[in-house]
């Protein structure tokens, strides 16, 4: 665990100045703090090819950071698991379930033998409840990077099958988890 940042005033100047910043760098002290907090509790982690990481509307325990091995990402449709997105090497699974208390909208698995880091749920919300003003700007990328790169690609593919189905008419029902994100 790290220590409590001594609070320091700012003028209103100089917190409007932190507040806009888009990214950081090693001289600001709190985003020192926060990566030393954040490295601190990174423990590593090795999966299996064709492992199930997260189902649909499990809780996320962890945020994950995959350094090498393929993930992929998709849904269930009718108890069949379909894949639609990839990662191949450096990716993370599990910020935005964790960052906003959210349950996963979708599947992730192993396509590859996967190796990276992890760090668990209370330890990551306790390091970024120490760091505010890097907490605005993480949420905010964290966000837009999900909706673009995650769900948005795959309601996009889930959307299209669920409209194949239901022009198809030996398909009578459809069972699929929607997410509420």
């Amino acid at each position: 665990m790290i220590e409590k940042m001594k609070k320091r005033t700012l003028s209103i100047f100089d917190q409007e100045k932190l507040y806009n910043k888009n990214f950081y760098t090693w001289d600001d002290m709190e985003y020192r703090d926060f990566m030393i907090g954040v490295l601190m509790n990174l423990e590593p982690i090795k999966y299996h090819k064709n492992m199930i990481l997260i189902n649909e509307l499990d809780e996320f325990s962890e945020i994950t950071f995959i350094n090498k091995g393929i993930v992929m990402i998709g849904y269930e449709l009718n108890k069949e698991k379909r894949y639609c997105i990839q990662f191949n090497d450096r990716c993370v699974i599990g910020a935005y379930g964790i960052t906003f208390n959210k349950r996963a909208s979708f599947l992730y698995a192993c396509k590859t033998d996967v190796e990276g880091f992890f760090i668990r749920k209370d330890k990551w919300l306790e390091t970024v409840e120490q760091a505010p003003l890097i907490e605005k700007v993480f949420k905010k990328n964290v966000l837009v990077d999900y909706l673009l790169n995650i769900r948005g690609k795959v309601m996009v593919y889930k959307n299209k099958v669920i409209k194949e189905y239901l022009g198809r008419k030996d398909i009578q029902q459809i069972s699929t988890c929607a997410p509420k994100d």
